[in-house]
């Protein structure tokens, strides 16, 4: 049975509209207990129940398709449907509607199995009344509102989350898109607190270190920029404003990056600034396009200035200098140079240039053929960019590149009338790329110069025709009206020429004279030689026979005047160029105070005061104390000479010091003499110029003075002005001494020989004297001869186990008597032993060169006559030993 009860259908239209109402479908089987459920139903007070019955489970399904119902009363035991399927049936039906199951007493049991499979509540149909089942139904329903809220909470939330994960991850995305760094810092302490994983790809810089690291940020700013960025974001952050400005940072790889930093103030509740969140945006690529327009721009600028200022025609030599200087500036590079093509096409000259050392413009000649770069751009007809010069491999960088330290650079020819005139390049000492732009900008400079060449070169030509016909015109003219002119000419002309020959003539004398005054100190350096070694022998055999302590002093002081002797013959050897340097710790100091000694007199003598400030803490220097006292004495001497020409006072300094940082030495000669022209200071040390008068100068000082302390690795530079004095400034480096070779241990050599014979060969009666006394005395058999004749004759009668023998000598000298032995007894050629002075002429020293073998050189002392002999006689019965 199936009905539909309004329930209090006698109550006023109001209170029912002031009522709650609920729609309530019972499924009961039994009419009693469904009208015992509408009574109770119909006592609710504040609630109209409108109650749908149904005696079926499959009526109960209908009614929930045909309407909606706010709760469902259950009863588990119906005619079409028993136990829990009942109520599964329905549940599944109408999820959503709460259902309180009725039960009677013998199926409590089972209306708890289905409370727990999910029914509101369960209700004893005995034990009902009104108030239980209206407070159960209210309760079922309250609880199903409350659960579908969870869950709409719950979907909601969920959602919600789904959102802010979208967001999130779209802002990740958005965040990863963009070229820039998004970051947020402690605005008091400046540490990042957030930094976006694009800071990695754009600075390399990992960005837990960003995170971690103190002062981070500050550290970042490239060095040039860093004081003002700081000063700058500080003074925004204490007065509070959002800022935006760029500046420069050192990625990890070393790259210099530009960021423009957009910094915006986050503030707290109560106004004070907490935090500062910012995005930092790589504008390096912008920074670049602007710098190139810029140089461009500038570029541009220069050229037509340079344009303009070749259209004024200047001299040649002042627009090469205008356009390396131009060049230089705007390319920003150290050096720049004009190289002329000579007319062989076999080398360049430096014509004009900014940045090489003084005196080398105008002098400097550069190898035109592919090994240089300038060659190499001549012969290929195209520019030439150089990146790294140490690494390059299409030729080789010249001399005057690698010693100014040059390390990139570029090259473009300079054509005059269809022809290469020369080389205009621009260098740099840093690794530098140069663009095309950069390119451009030198050839149009070279193409300017060119043409004005080609202006000039014409202007020329007009020039000396004009100049021809004027002078026929003359010529024509001066035959016609006066023949004396051309008289008066010729001998003005014979009288320049005279003068022009007179002046070759004084030159060739001084050369003549240097030559002579070589030969003559190698030749009496030569001939001291052989009675030294005659003293030396002589006074060491003498201090090993002595016993008396007195006469054995006297022996030691002839051993010193003698040391003394090779001293000097040294110093005449280093004049004459006869000997290399011989370098040993020397003190600056103690050679100065020498000099001095050696020209006080001389200075004194003039009224010239000398002042000697003098460093004590001047490190010894690794040099030829001869050569360096040779300088001294030149320097002191032409100051001397320039204070000559003034009256007193007359005053001469003597200055040195260390410079530690670039560990070189210094020294300063100052006088208060007349000072030298600055016309001439590029002059004073070329060969043979001299502004004494004739016949007092040769004009080789200072150019001998530069070679020595160039050859010591130092400089020597002038600085002079008329009525200023002069001074001369010698750096000399503190070199590292080399370090000793291994050295083999000399032999032990026996008291006594075992009687071998030798051969004394020298027309010196001291020196065979000495050399035959030295070796009799220590056991050997010892013939003379004073000529390779001889010599040769005593050979064919017996045999020799050593022989001595002299380079120069009458009749037949060492090098003949080795000739003769290599023809007639060609075995005994390797216990030859030739004495040698330090004179050698080239023929002499290439055929000791050519032989081989031992030589003792003069002057010498006995233990190195016992060494030498004992070691020649040892190498000679080893290698018998070796045939045998």
């Amino acid at each position: 049975m199936t009905g539909h009860l309004p329930l209090r259908v006698l109550q006023r239209d109001g209170e029912n509209m002031a009522k709650r109402h609920l729609k309530v479908l019972l499924i009961e089987d039994n009419p009693g207990d469904v009208r015992l459920i509408q009574e109770m139903l119909t006592e609710a007070k504040d609630t109209v129940f409108h109650l749908t019955s149904a005696n079926s489970l499959a009526e109960g399904l209908m009614q929930l398709r045909r309407a909606k119902f706010e709760i469902i009363l259950l009863d588990l035991l119906l005619s079409d449907s028993q136990g829990l399927e009942t109520f599964h049936a329905m549940q599944r039906k109408a999820p959503e509607v709460p259902i309180i199951v009725l039960s009677g007493f013998d199926d409590e049991a089972l209306a708890m199995g289905a409370v727990q499979g999910g029914a509101q509540d369960c209700l004893v149909k005995g034990q009902l009344d009104s108030h239980l089942l209206v407070r159960a139904m209210q309760y079922a329903i309250e609880r199903e509102r409350a659960k579908k809220e969870r869950q709409q909470l719950l979907a909601r939330e969920q959602e919600a989350r789904a959102e802010v994960a979208k967001a999130e991850q779209r802002f990740r995305d958005i965040l990863q898109g963009l070229h820039a760094i998004v970051w947020e810092a402690d605005a008091q302490t400046w540490q990042f607190t957030f930094v976006s994983q694009r800071a990695e790809d754009i600075l390399g810089y990992p960005v837990q270190q960003w995170l971690t690291e103190p002062d981070f940020w500050v550290n970042l700013i490239h060095p040039e920029d860093r004081e003002h960025s700081v000063r700058y974001c500080r003074e925004c952050t204490e007065q509070g404003r959002d800022r935006e400005f760029e500046y420069r940072v050192v990625a990890a790889d070393g790259r210099i990056v530009w960021l423009q930093d957009i910094v915006h103030v986050v503030r707290d509740g109560d106004g004070r600034v907490r935090q500062l969140r910012g995005v930092m945006v790589d504008i390096s690529a912008h920074k670049q396009v602007e710098a190139e327009l810029k140089a461009r721009v500038r570029q541009q600028a220069a050229v037509s200035e340079f344009g303009q200022r070749a259209l004024t025609n200047p001299p040649l030599d002042q627009l090469f200098d205008e356009a390396v200087d131009l060049v230089a500036r705007t390319l920003d590079v150290e050096y720049c140079k004009i190289l002329r093509l000579l007319p062989d096409g076999k080398a360049l000259r430096l014509e004009a240039g900014v940045g090489w050392k003084p005196g080398l413009i105008g002098h400097v000649l550069i190898d035109a053929s592919e090994a240089s770069q300038a060659g190499y751009s001549l012969l290929h007809r195209e520019p030439v960019i150089v990146e790294d010069l140490r690494t390059e491999t299409r030729f080789r960088g010249t001399w005057l590149l690698h010693e100014h330290g040059v390390v990139s650079g570029l090259a473009v020819i300079i054509y005059s009338a269809g022809q290469p005139f020369g080389i205009l390049s621009a260098h740099t000492g840093r690794h530098r790329s140069f663009t095309q732009d950069d390119i451009h900008f030198l050839q149009a400079i070279a193409h300017v110069l060119g043409t004005a060449i080609e202006r000039k070169l014409t202007e020329e030509a007009l020039r000396q025709a004009r100049e021809e016909l004027e002078l026929r015109v003359r010529e024509r003219t001066a035959e016609l009206l006066q023949a004396n002119d051309s008289l008066r000419r010729e001998i003005a002309e014979r009288k320049r020429a005279e003068a022009q020959l007179q002046q070759q003539r004084e030159a060739l004398f001084q050369r003549e004279k240097l030559a002579a005054m070589g030969s003559l100190l190698a030749s009496v350096a030569h001939e001291l030689n052989n009675p030294l070694s005659v003293v030396m022998v002589q006074s060491d055999l003498l201090g090993e026979e002595v016993r008396d302590k007195a006469l054995a002093e006297r022996i030691k002081v002839i051993n010193q005047s003698a040391e003394r002797c090779v001293s000097i013959v040294q110093n005449f050897l280093a004049l004459a160029r006869r000997t290399p340097p011989q370098r040993t710790h020397v003190n600056l100091n103690a050679i100065i105070e020498e000099a001095m000694t050696l020209l006080a007199y001389a200075l004194r003598v003039d009224n010239v005061e000398v002042h000697r400030d003098l460093a004590d803490d001047l490190p010894p220097l690794w040099a030829d104390r001869h050569q360096i006292h040779q300088v001294l004495v030149n320097l002191i001497t032409n100051a001397h000479h320039a204070l000559r020409e003034l009256p007193p006072p007359r005053h001469l300094a003597l200055t040195t010091r260390y410079d530690v940082e670039r560990r070189i030495v210094i020294l300063e000669v100052t006088d208060t003499g007349p000072g030298i022209p600055a016309t001439l200071h590029g002059r004073i040390f070329e060969p043979f110029f001299t502004t004494k008068p004739p016949g007092v100068g040769t004009g080789l000082g200072l150019p001998f003075c530069r070679g020595i302390i160039e050859g010591h690795g130092g400089t020597i530079t002038v600085q002079s002005e008329l009525g200023q004095g002069t001074t001369f400034r010698l750096e000399l480096p503190v070199e590292a001494v080399p370090a000793p070779g291994s050295v083999t241990p000399l032999p032990d050599i026996p008291s006594r020989a075992a009687g071998e014979a030798i051969l004394v060969v020298d027309d010196e009666p001291g020196i065979v004297g000495a050399l035959a006394y030295l070796l009799r005395r220590h056991g050997y058999h010892v013939d003379t001869a004073t000529n390779g004749r001889l010599a040769l004759g005593k050979l064919q009668e017996r045999t020799y186990d050593l022989i001595l023998c002299d380079l120069r000598m009458p009749e037949l000298d060492g090098p003949g008597l080795y000739r003769e032995l290599e023809k007639r007894l060609p075995r005994i050629l390797p216990r030859m032993i030739f004495l040698t002075g330090d004179t050698l002429s080239p023929e002499a020293r290439e055929f000791l060169e050519k032989v081989g073998g031992a030589r003792l050189n003069k002057p010498f002392r006995a233990a190195e006559v016992r060494r030498i002999v004992f070691q020649a006689l040892q190498a000679i019965s080893a290698q018998e030993q070796h045939r045998r």
